[in-house]
């Protein structure tokens, strides 16, 4: 929810600091929005809440210049940052989760071209009242013809599917390895940092200090554990677009065009990267069924 930092002014620092932790509780587990108006409203209400939490820093300079401990600023200081970095992952994380629903508002447009095409066309065929007999027979090949093109569609949809669930995968796949890498970027720099101003550390904070890091390299471990596994699944999509041949690849659909032909399920090799329409025009040169 959305709070008021001007409410904090009768409060002791600690009260503020408190107030700071649940603030950003608040922000880590409000929604992401599930649709793209959703996703828009979050955006809008986070920067009204940015623009609060940089106001909070005029409260800060307040207590220093009444005289507030140290220890009590440098609280304030550390919990203020912690929720400025919040918010800025957070801005972040919208940003990405709105380029995917945008997706969602392209397939949605997509399916009312489809279905307003199909309907112009049937509203446009002109059925002559005493067709000749050539006529039925061309009707009926014409009829074929657009059969073929349907299923060629279908196909086509059939293919994007898979490469909507690969393109899934690929992008949380990375998603979750920067945020590993950046995790285990703040525990190398804590502990440097402790490593160099040890001397000035309460022993019992140090053992504080090195069981939470023990706690978060465990839970990173578990991290790389699970990336390892899961990227024997990754696709490597840049190498769709170029490919370092040779390069294996498997068909989604059976397809033949002149002198290319795939089967659905069947591992090929591509030998000479070229470009879609050389592919159209039937280079068969640039494929061969890959012995395995």
């Amino acid at each position: 929810m959305v709070m008021d930092f001007r409410l904090l002014g009768p409060l002791s620092p600690k009260e503020c600091i408190k107030w700071l932790e649940d603030y950003k509780t608040a922000l880590q587990n409000s929604p992401l929005g599930g649709s793209l108006t959703g996703v828009q409203h979050c955006i809008r209400r986070l920067h009204v809440q940015r623009k609060e939490i940089e106001g909070f820093r005029e409260l800060i300079e307040r207590y220093k210049s009444l005289g507030t401990s140290r220890d009590d600023i440098d609280g304030l200081e550390s919990r203020y940052s912690s929720l400025v970095e919040s918010a800025h992952y957070r801005q972040k994380n919208l940003e990405t989760v709105l380029q995917v629903v945008e997706v969602e508002d392209f397939y949605q447009n997509l399916s009312n071209e489809v279905s307003e095409r199909a309907l112009n066309l049937v509203a446009s065929e002109i059925v002559p009242t005493y067709p000749s007999k050539s006529f039925v027979q061309e009707d009926h090949l014409d009829a074929h013809k657009l059969n073929e093109t349907w299923q060629w569609l279908d196909k086509v949809s059939e293919c994007q599917e898979v490469h909507t669930k690969n393109a899934a995968t690929y992008h949380q796949f990375y998603h979750r390895a920067h945020i590993v890498e950046r995790r285990i970027a703040g525990v190398a720099v804590k502990l440097k940092k402790y490593q160099t101003e040890i001397q000035y550390f309460d022993p019992h904070s140090l053992i504080h200090t090195v069981r939470d890091a023990s706690k978060t390299l465990l839970q990173l471990q578990e991290q790389v554990e699970w990336l390892s596994k899961t990227c024997l699944d990754v696709q490597p999509l840049k190498q769709r677009r170029r490919p370092d041949c040779p390069q294996k690849v498997r068909a989604l659909v059976t397809y033949a065009h002149d002198d290319i032909s795939v089967i659905k399920g069947h591992v090929y090799e591509i030998v000479e990267a070229v470009d879609q329409s050389k592919w159209m025009k039937g280079q068969c040169s640039c494929l061969q069924r890959s012995p395995n």
